[in-house]
């Protein structure tokens, strides 16, 4: 989850970036994803970290479909979680004949908001390769995404890790590393892998669901319209709701 995408400007990184939503009722959604990398970024070619991120190659990206009037609602993430629905995509299975993660791009035109940890600045970027010539697809998913890594970061002037974060606000730790996980690929370990992934979007949609956040070494809590995703929907939505007026 690191780099920058050369035709976005690094200002919009601190900053919710929405496209205009509409949303009917309960038929809304919000995704949290993330995906695994087959290799290392320092093992691949490139005169830039941004292009060593860009050439890496997914295993499999993992996303996260909740609800949005339960994701609206902070502190209620258990809630949340019992009607969110998983999905998997692996990069090499391509079961429509259409690529293999169409169907996520689907969910992402879709959905209202997408959010993850550091997306940004790494998934974002690893995933454009697989867009072909979509340019202005790729580009309305990248703006309509709240990465909460970046949000606390220029709150706060650190760099968290999103383990050292679950365990502060007692969530439960991811289960292992990044660079296992591409082991597990190497070694064929794909439910392994699946899971690995899972658990960590599922552990960061609980983390973007609290309603205050604990960090290291301080006793401020950080109000949930700086790392929150039920913020940032309400956002959304008003945005959307003074577009159409």
């Amino acid at each position: 989850m690191r780099g920058v995408p050369s035709h976005v400007s690094p200002n919009y990184f601190g900053r919710v970036c929405v496209v205009t939503a509409f949303w009917m009722g309960d038929s809304g959604f919000v995704i949290v994803w993330d995906v695994e990398t087959q290799t290392t970024i320092d093992s691949m070619i490139g005169a830039t970290r941004g292009e060593k991120v860009a050439a890496c190659q997914v295993s499999v990206a993992c996303a996260l479909r909740i609800p949005l009037h339960l994701a609206m609602k902070a502190g209620f993430g258990e809630e949340a979680m019992e009607k969110a629905v998983h999905s998997s995509y692996w990069r090499d299975k391509d079961p429509e004949g259409t690529g293999p993660f169409e169907a996520l791009f689907r969910l992402f035109d879709e959905a209202t908001l997408i959010a993850g940890f550091n997306t940004c600045a790494f998934d974002h970027i690893v995933m454009r390769k697989y867009y072909g010539e979509q340019i202005r697809r790729y580009e309305s998913h990248v703006l309509k995404s709240f990465d909460t890594f970046s949000r606390l970061r220029d709150a706060t002037g650190k760099w968290y890790k999103l383990d050292t974060l679950l365990q502060c606000n007692s969530l439960h730790a991811k289960t292992a590393s990044g660079l296992q996980a591409i082991k597990m690929w190497e070694d064929g370990e794909r439910s392994e892998l699946e899971e690995y992934c899972k658990n960590d979007v599922a552990q960061t949609a609980r983390l973007l669901m609290q309603r205050e956040l604990r960090i290291p070494n301080s006793d401020v809590l950080i109000p949930n319209h700086v790392f929150g995703i039920a913020s940032a929907c309400r956002m959304t939505l008003s945005h959307s709701s003074s577009n159409a007026s």
